[in-house]
């Protein structure tokens, strides 16, 4: 009479909706983490330190400390960035898509427009991705890059974990991380 319904819940059904499932596990995980509002209203009244208000506290609140709110918003980059790994980890090689014959994507040929449709694209990711995740990330490296005695050679000197080790060890940021 063939396989029963868990049987074929769990090898066919659940095989076919796992990836839009791990896909909305993750939107609600990106989303919930940068949410910033709803943290900030509800839960800082309460006393409640998530990782995005405490962002907000360290930057905004005297003593204003830009050094550990680099370190922290580094931090929650991280951990984006594992989320999104671990989503593509989870897809591997395989493909998942029902796609009909006439819904195939139509391939445009830009033509001579090519190469400066690939230099507006590359120049828009390199200032809206990579350049502010490297400030981002020397920022929170060193805690001066800029002063009086600035150079090329001093912004690559100096670098440190201290900032990573003192905002580890703050009982307050550690609860943000849990949530707690």
């Amino acid at each position: 009479c063939g396989s029963g319904r868990p049987h074929m819940l769990y090898s066919i059904t659940l095989q076919l909706v796992r990836p839009s499932i791990i896909a909305g596990m993750l939107l609600a995980f990106i989303l919930s983490a940068e949410m910033f509002g709803v943290h900030a209203v509800l839960g800082m009244p309460a006393g409640i330190s998530l990782l995005t208000t405490e962002i907000y506290r360290v930057m905004s609140i005297p003593p204003i400390d830009l050094h550990q709110g680099t370190v922290l918003a580094t931090i929650l980059l991280l951990i984006m960035g594992v989320a999104m790994y671990l989503q593509m980890k989870s897809h591997g090689l395989r493909g998942y898509s029902t796609v009909k014959q006439d819904a195939m994507p139509k391939i445009i040929k830009l033509g001579r427009w090519k190469y400066f449709t690939l230099g507006f694209a590359s120049t828009y990711v390199t200032l809206a991705v990579i350049l502010p995740t490297f400030v981002l990330l020397i920022r929170s490296l060193k805690p001066f890059v800029f002063g009086n005695n600035s150079s090329l050679h001093n912004l690559f000197s100096g670098w440190s974990l201290q900032s990573y080790s003192s905002v580890l060890s703050y009982d307050l940021a550690m609860r943000s991380f849990t949530n707690g």
